[in-house]
């Protein structure tokens, strides 16, 4: 990330991307064939109306 005010945030919102035990942990659990989701915002600030197939 080149702005260092955007890289600071960055690290601070989400340090455990910088830590080899974390990949180390994903890698495992793909290893395994376990399949899960990546939220890019906690549950709080995710949307909350939920739409349905209209089909």
């Amino acid at each position: 990330i080149g702005r260092q005010d955007i890289r600071e945030i960055f690290y601070r919102q989400h340090k455990d991307l910088y830590d080899v035990k974390f990949w180390r942990d994903v890698q495992e659990r793909l290893r395994k064939g376990e399949i899960f989701d990546v939220f890019p915002y906690r549950q709080r600030l995710r949307f909350k109306k939920v739409y349905r197939n209209r089909g």
